[in-house]
């Protein structure tokens, strides 16, 4: 079994080398013809990627930010900095210089990985903290890249090691720099194979699914979610340059997609949009996400012929329900029970009760509830001001739900917070 992210990768290489991992649809101001790379043509490229990487001396203990918007060169990294046991830190496009400035300093990257675009912010960010970390343009990176100022600790790389620290959106104080580990990465795609055999419409055909997330990279939802159940699976990841709902089902039909991967406010847009005949020209199975509005729950599939499947998870937990088992509750904001290994936990005003797949409780009908929600896996903890070196301990993150909930039934979300 892989224990890192990199070893994962290699063995679905060395199972599917010509399937294609990577899809870019055509139009991007970047690739105007697209792109489709195989599992084959991506090792190529991470394994010179690695080979300089680890002759610069790059390795465990060391944090590399990421600048590259939703590129294919973000994969490409990754999975190099993994291969050599270093942590990725994937940054926003739109910070302003006061959040790169905490972000880099937060984090302690000694290295930065940039689109051209982004290199003088970058720079200016590294001056101010008097040089901790270098700058490359990630489109002419040097022949011999720059030594890190400290060497890489010495260790075993597997699945409790650091792979990346993805940062929230900081909305009710500064961002939380969430710590995951190569078992973060893996579980969450081993976390979509669990919930492909609990009986309901979540499925994954291996080496066939195609799954589109236009969503941006630097949080768990595309950089982790998306990309791991493909990756394992030696299917293909879509990755639009961004979220645009003219060009959504042209990107959607012409990428071949089966799986659609989004965020409530995506449904939204496509159901305003006047009807074509491309909004059911598409081999999407299902699509899933959290935060439809349930007014348009039922016009959504019923228009577009695609189930969608109402989830709720969070960066800390990295696991989530999913409101798949028929009959599946519409336009309730239904999201499901829980399913092994993942627990969930309700109380309200008169009972506690354990949340299952198969519920031996249930909370009364219509109470508000408080369900808090742990994965029984290793998740994953908070940074800490410095970092440190050779990584970090995995912790078990809980997180929790204010909810209504049906007796014998789903689960239906009002709000979070950890």
């Amino acid at each position: 079994m892989a224990e890192t992210i990199f070893e994962a990768f290699r063995a679905s290489t060395a199972a599917a080398p010509d399937n294609a991992f990577i899809c870019v649809p055509a139009g991007t101001s970047y690739a105007s013809d697209g792109i489709e790379w195989t599992y084959q043509d991506v090792m190529r490229r991470v394994a010179a990627l690695t080979e300089c990487y680890r002759h610069a001396g790059y390795g465990l203990g060391h944090r590399v930010a990421l600048l590259v918007e939703n590129r294919p060169d973000y994969f490409l990294h990754l999975l190099a900095l993994n291969a050599v046991g270093a942590s990725v830190v994937p940054v926003n496009p739109d910070h302003r210089h006061a959040e790169l400035l905490y972000q880099m300093q937060h984090s302690g990257v000694v290295l930065a990985v940039a689109l051209p675009h982004h290199v003088e912010r970058l720079t200016a960010v590294a001056d101010e903290l008097a040089g901790q970390f270098v700058v490359l343009t990630v489109d002419s990176l040097p022949e011999r890249l720059p030594s890190p100022a400290r060497p890489a600790a010495t260790g075993t790389l597997d699945r409790q090691t650091e792979a990346g620290i993805f940062y929230t959106s900081g909305t009710t104080g500064r961002p939380k720099g969430c710590l995951t580990t190569n078992d973060y990465w893996l579980s969450a795609g081993e976390w979509f194979f669990i919930l492909a055999g609990s009986g309901g419409r979540f499925s994954i055909a291996p080496g066939q699914d195609r799954l589109f997330n236009p969503m941006p990279v630097f949080h768990v939802h595309a950089g982790v979610v998306a990309l791991m159940p493909m990756l394992l699976s030696q299917g293909c990841v879509i990755r639009p340059e961004y979220f645009s709902a003219k060009r959504w089902w042209n990107e959607v039909s012409t990428t071949r997609a089966t799986i659609v991967h989004y965020i409530g406010a995506v449904p939204q847009a496509l159901v305003a949009l006047e009807s074509s005949p491309d909004e059911r020209a598409h081999g999407v199975r299902f699509g899933f996400g959290a935060g439809m509005e349930p007014s348009i729950h039922r016009e959504f599939e019923e228009r577009f012929g695609i189930p969608h499947l109402e989830v709720w998870g969070m960066t800390e937990v990295g696991r989530w329900t999913a409101n798949d088992q028929d009959p599946r509750p519409i336009g309730v904001r239904a999201i499901g029970r829980a399913v092994g290994p993942l627990e969930a936990s309700g109380s309200s005003a008169n009972t506690t009760a354990t949340l299952r797949q198969e519920p031996k409780a249930s909370l009364s009908s219509g109470w508000p509830a408080k369900i808090l929600a742990k994965a029984s896996l290793p998740a994953i903890s908070m940074t800490r001001p410095q970092p440190r070196p050779g990584g970090a301990e995995a912790g078990g993150i809980r997180a929790t739900l204010f909810a209504r909930t049906k007796t014998g039934s789903s689960i239906s979300s009002i709000g979070a917070r950890t």
